[in-house]
């Protein structure tokens, strides 16, 4: 199979190339949820999808969308969804997680690596802790010291974070170019294209400029991957309503 890469000029329209691709390209999957999000509904996926944005600084960072289109973010919405859920580390009430949490506390280090050795691939934030699956909570046997016992397997491997949904987002990597600007890569296990690629690349580049920021360079290009690009069924009015045509699903 051949992955999905699009490149595109800004983060608008790596937005509408992608959702179009879910639609048009071979290489999209389609199939019913049995496990995640929307359980029992439809995700239009892409395979191995990768993006390019050569010019995420470009503002507005929010797609626009034609007249009488409502559009599913705003820069304003960006601006908070930065500030108070990537750079923020406490999680609001009820939730299982939030990707503050574990960006937060490594900036400074992050800051202070791309400072002092810039030329490095070790510039990473991986998101999410070591945690086990629902269906691999098994008893086990285990030997321990002259006898054996039963244990649950994830006390025996010592994880004892659960949840119900893993993190989207799991690693953001930052790299300074030839050109002395900075790129920041990110992977996304599941994402949700339509409602939600544009605000999270919106945080990402804000992210990106306050690391810039700090070391004194430019951003540059960001690349985004992910395994599980989809666009849900649920949205398949508002998608047909922005690609102005029908859909055949």
């Amino acid at each position: 199979m051949i992955p999905t890469v699009i490149v595109a000029n800004d983060l608008g329209e790596l937005w509408f190339e992608s959702i179009r691709a879910c639609f048009n390209s071979i290489q999209a999957k389609t199939y019913k949820i049995d496990k995640g999000s929307f359980e029992g509904h439809t995700r239009y996926q892409l395979f191995s999808f990768t993006g390019i944005i050569e010019y995420p600084n470009t503002r507005p960072l929010a797609p626009i969308l034609p007249e009488g289109q409502t559009g599913v973010t705003d820069d304003d919405y960006i601006c908070k969804y930065f500030a108070e859920y990537i750079m923020n580390p406490d999680k609001a009430p009820n939730e299982e997680y939030s990707y503050g949490e574990f960006i937060y506390p490594h900036l400074d280090n992050i800051v202070d690596m791309l400072k002092r050795t810039p030329q490095t691939n070790h510039a990473v934030i991986n998101i999410g802790e070591p945690f086990y699956y629902e269906l691999g909570y098994a008893e086990i046997e285990h030997h321990y010291g002259d006898e054996w016992v039963n244990t649950k397997s994830a006390e025996l491997w010592n994880y004892p974070k659960y949840y119900e949904n893993p993190p989207c987002l799991r690693c953001i990597t930052w790299q300074v170019n030839n050109d002395d600007t900075v790129t920041i890569a990110v992977f996304f296990r599941s994402w949700d294209i339509y409602a939600g690629m544009p605000t999270n690349l919106g945080g990402m580049q804000l992210l990106n400029e306050y690391i810039c920021n700090e070391i004194g360079r430019e951003t540059g290009p960001m690349i985004v991957y992910s395994s599980g690009a989809h666009v849900y069924d649920t949205a398949i009015p508002m998608v047909e309503a922005r690609l102005g045509k029908s859909l055949s699903v």
